[in-house]
């Protein structure tokens, strides 16, 4: 599988930020990063030709922190 690095920019002041991949009728975070200052959170080595969408994950529920998005090959 090809792979590629992504950044993404976010909303939310949580510490940690992940990628869900929609799998079994529901968003499952496969990866994540520490949030950055800047408002990004970076991901290495993602497989391309994957939907992921960004979430945040709290006691009882995962929410999105944006819109989820196709990492294309380059």
């Amino acid at each position: 599988m090809q792979t590629d690095s992504v950044s993404i920019h976010y909303t939310d002041t949580t510490k940690y930020v992940y990628l869900a991949v929609y799998n079994e009728n529901s968003w499952k975070p496969i990866d994540w990063s520490m949030a950055q200052p800047d408002g990004k959170a970076h991901f290495y080595n993602m497989g391309t030709g994957v939907e992921y969408m960004p979430v945040i994950i709290s006691k009882d529920s995962i929410m999105a922190v944006g819109k989820s998005f196709l990492l294309d090959v380059k």
